[in-house]
């Protein structure tokens, strides 16, 4: 056909080839200009291979990820040649092996989504040590065959510091609450380590002390932390603990910080905030007097201890003369840790004071009931830190659910669920200390009303069983309706501690059976809790009931706890009229055991 003499003889046909020409050109040019633009506007490091793993295609996201600036043959490199430039590694440290780089499992046709991107760490070329995660996947052809690889790299150095930074923020105040509930009663007075003799040996209160500036020092890697209580009367300074020091600065440290006043080191304008509860930084390059003790230090952050209304020591850190900006994770964990610091010289104070109102045969009533109020200030004050630093870590689940970043990895949101986790044991352990004081004063209310223990056990066993996987909950009731006058929060309370102790105390997870059986004849309810866990070892169960006692056994298997669950169950129990009791054989597992009278128990409400 002789297209040409056809478009002769229709002047409008030949005429709207010519027009429409140019925008089919346009058309194509438009879109690749933008998919340019699209494609450097990436923040996120994108890179393009060919089947040999050559770099055919970068954005401006990936020659900054790189710093190739400082290498412009940097591409022109095999693979392996670019991958020794630098220096990949897994997380952990290892060397990561060619085989197993993620260019290299792309290219091999393996596809690495959010959920299962990879992370390493690596040096850039300009020697910056940093933490990527990468997706990508292979290219291929029409028929299948793998002809290149796209890669997508993100920087997360700064949000895994954040995500560590975060969990080792709530482990540390978990390890420093536990040790304030683990100080034992009695334990001795805070250290006055004034003049120039031997010290004497370090009282489990100052070890509590050491241990605030230890785990402040290692969260947030500064380099001297102290903390120093106000004599009352004379509002000298008086040393508690130090870190960061020599061996001579501290010598000195603990033996001239007495000379000094708070109001030696800070400005009338910073003590004020500081007394309202303020933390501040105090800028220590102007002081005049020579002979304070500032060791060098550019800038200390201030955090104050208050009892009530009164100031009664702080907490100071420092980076030495080196330049730094002090983070709200910083200001946020400073201003905790001086709050717990402050209730370990509260309970030394009312420690002391029980020694003396024993020495002199004084009611302790009174005592008790101060010891109930102070732990109600611990429940309070170990909340409102541990709130502002669970805020930290909720801000990057909610991050994350914005698409502010990347989609989390199931062990990435299951560690940032562990930090929930983390925080409800400590907020649990808050709860069974103030029980422990009620129980003390006798003050615990039960509020008894008819409950189908039935029901009641079915709800917990239901409950319980959403929080492990590794554990099936066994409830067996010989009867369908079981009716007792108890107090349901309580026996509630009980029954969930000692289905949590069967999963806690079963590691290698398992069935966990829960049965109910009425006793006619005695006119009681027995039920039973049966694990097949790790087991007590016989010489210690006559003692789990006990406060702060838990089997040796635990620690081997590295199980955390307090020891006062068993003890809180036991006083519930018999305050219902009943008994609790176990049988173990160790390594094969437990079973605990409570009876229950049918009738009314004659006890009161109150205990």
């Amino acid at each position: 056909m002789d297209t040409h003499s056809n478009e002769e003889s229709d002047g409008t046909e030949r005429h709207q080839p010519h027009q429409s020409i140019p925008e089919a050109e346009q058309g194509p040019s438009s879109r690749a200009r933008q998919l340019e633009a699209i494609f450097e506007a990436i923040a996120d490091g994108v890179f393009v291979y060919d089947k040999d793993g050559h770099i055919t295609q970068m954005n401006k996201g990936a020659r900054d990820l790189l710093g190739l600036d400082s290498q412009p043959g940097y591409t022109a490199l095999s693979l392996e040649e670019r991958g020794v430039m630098i220096t990949q590694r897994f997380v952990q440290g290892q060397s990561l092996p060619l085989a197993q780089w993620a260019t290299t499992r792309v290219l091999n046709g393996e596809v690495l989504t959010d959920t299962t991107a990879v992370e390493f760490t690596m040096r850039n070329l300009h020697g910056r040590e940093m933490r990527i995660n990468l997706s990508g996947a292979p290219i291929r052809d029409q028929e299948g065959n793998i002809v290149g690889a796209i890669n997508i790299c993100r920087d997360v150095t700064e949000r895994r510091k954040l995500e560590q930074r975060t969990q080792d923020a709530l482990h540390a105040l978990l390890t420093m609450a536990e040790a304030l509930v683990k100080l034992p009663q009695g334990s001795g007075e805070i250290i006055a380590q004034t003049g120039g003799g031997e010290s004497p040996a370090p009282t489990a209160t100052h070890l509590v002390e050491q241990r605030l500036v230890d785990l402040t020092r290692n969260v947030l890697g500064c380099r001297r932390v102290s903390l120093t209580a106000l004599e009352q009367e004379a509002g000298n300074l008086r040393p508690m603990a130090v870190v960061g020091l020599s061996q001579e600065e501290e010598r000195q440290w603990l033996r001239e910080i007495g000379r000094f006043r708070l109001d030696d080191y800070l400005a009338p304008a910073l003590l004020a905030r500081l007394q309202t509860g303020e933390v501040v930084l105090n800028d220590l390059s102007g002081m005049t007097a020579s002979d304070l003790l500032t060791y060098g230090a550019r800038e200390v952050l201030v955090a104050p201890m208050h009892n009530g209304t009164h100031l009664i020591g702080v907490l100071t850190l420092d980076y030495g003369g080196a330049a730094h900006t002090y983070t709200p994770e910083e200001v946020a964990l400073a201003g905790a840790v001086a709050k717990l610091a402050t209730l370990v010289i509260e309970r030394e104070r009312l420690l002391q004071e029980s020694a003396e109102a024993r020495a002199r045969e004084l009611a302790l009533r009174e005592t008790t009931q101060r010891m109930d109020e102070f732990l109600g200030i611990v429940a309070h004050e170990l909340r409102t830190p541990l709130a502002s630093l669970r805020g930290f870590a909720q801000t990057l689940l909610v991050q994350t659910a914005l698409g502010k970043g990347p989609q989390l990895a199931a062990w990435q949101g299951k560690a940032l669920a562990g930090l929930d986790l983390v925080a409800q044991r400590l907020s649990a352990l808050t709860d069974d200390l103030l029980d422990m004081a009620r129980l003390q004063a006798g003050q615990l209310e039960l509020h008894p009303e008819p409950t189908d223990l039935v029901t009641l056990v079915q709800r917990v066993v239901t409950r319980l069983q959403m929080t492990t996987e590794r554990h099936t909950i066994v409830f067996v009731p010989a009867v369908e309706q079981l009716v007792l006058h108890i107090d349901p929060r309580r026996m509630e309370q009980v029954l969930s501690n000692m289905i949590s102790n069967a999963i806690k105390y079963s590691p290698e997870g398992g069935p966990i059976e829960v049965t109910i059986a009425e006793d006619i004849e005695r006119q009681e309810a027995l039920l039973s809790v049966r694990d097949h866990g790790i087991g007590i070892p016989a010489q210690q169960q006559a003692q789990v009931f006990q406060r702060f006692v838990q089997a040796d056994n635990a620690r081997a298997y590295g199980i955390e706890g307090t020891g006062l669950g068993l003890y809180l169950c036991r006083a519930l129990v018999e305050r219902h009229g009943g008994r609790i009791w176990c049988e173990s054989v160790e390594g094969q597992g437990s079973t605990f055991f409570i009876r229950l009278p049918l009738a009314s128990p004659a006890a009161p409400a109150r205990f």
